[in-house]
């Protein structure tokens, strides 16, 4: 039993070593964190798949299954005033009408994604020019709080 109690305390105390060389040399690694950067508009443009003048007609929630979990997604509707670079005719239609979805809804939001309005009535607003990705992301927008200009007076 002495020699339990004998092996038990020096193991404790290589643990103690162990645990506290570990933690000073965590204090000394520097620490990595994720970096946005903005991208400028050529670079934007460089990557963009598809870059369009459209006005936006409305936007939906769809719910929408992946694996076993269900998000919330806005569904933009989109009528494309004109295609400055790729063929807007890739995008997913919906009764002959350009769109895309980018995740979020009421519950879920995604930090720094741009929100497009829809025109009210007879108001002037609704039309940007995007810079989008073709691939389906969670937001299809270049850049991150990028890739949308809204224009103003058309």
């Amino acid at each position: 039993m002495k020699a339990f109690k004998s092996l038990s305390r020096k193991l404790a105390k290589r643990f103690a070593r162990a645990t506290l060389a570990l933690s000073l040399i965590a204090l000394t690694v520097p620490a990595q964190a994720t970096t946005l950067v903005s991208l400028t508009l050529e670079q934007q443009v460089k990557k963009a798949d598809l870059v369009l003048y459209v006005r936006v007609l409305g936007v939906v929630q769809e719910n929408r299954t992946l694996g076993k979990e269900t998000f919330p997604w806005q569904v933009y509707t989109l009528e494309v005033l004109e295609s400055l670079v790729g063929d807007a005719s890739t995008l997913p239609q919906k009764e002959g009408k350009a769109t895309i979805s980018v995740l979020g809804g009421v519950d879920l939001t995604l930090e720094g994604v741009p929100i497009l309005k829809a025109p009210k009535d007879k108001d002037l607003g609704g039309e940007y020019i995007l810079l989008l990705y073709k691939t389906a992301y969670d937001s299809p927008f270049v850049g991150f709080s990028q890739g949308v200009y809204p224009t103003v007076g058309g």
